[in-house]
C-alpha cells in the first residue's frame, strides 16, 4: 500500500475508536447535567455527580447528536470504502488479511 493510504487508513481507525468512546461519554455527561441519573441496561444506575446545567445539558446533547453521530456515519463509510476499493478494484486481497 501506498504510505498516503496507509497514512488515511491509520487515521480513520483511530478517528473511529476515539469517536466510539466520545459518544458514550457525550449521552452520559448530557444526561447528567439534564438532572437525570443514567441506567446502565438495568445492570446498575450512575447517579448525577454535577450539578444540572441546562447550558452545559444542551451543549452534550449537540455534541452527541449533532456532532458525534455524523462523524461516525462519515468514517464508517469511508472505512467500508476503502476495504470495498482494495477487494474490487485493487484486488489485492487485503480483506483476507481481516480474518
Amino acid at each position: 500500500m501506498p504510505r498516503w493510504q496507509s497514512i488515511i487508513a491509520r487515521l480513520t481507525h483511530f478517528a473511529l475508536y476515539a469517536l466510539l468512546i466520545a459518544m458514550p461519554i457525550a449521552g452520559l455527561l448530557m444526561s447528567v447535567y439534564g438532572g437525570r441519573p443514567v441506567d446502565m441496561f438495568g445492570l446498575f444506575e450512575i447517579p448525577v455527580f454535577v450539578t444540572p446545567d441546562r447550558s452545559a445539558a444542551r451543549f452534550y446533547n449537540d455534541l452527541h447528536t449533532d456532532i458525534i453521530w455524523p462523524m461516525i456515519i462519515v468514517f464508517t463509510i469511508a472505512h467500508v470504502g476503502g476495504a470495498l476499493y482494495h477487494q474490487f478494484i485493487k484486488k489485492d486481497n487485503l480483506i483476507k488479511r481481516m480474518s
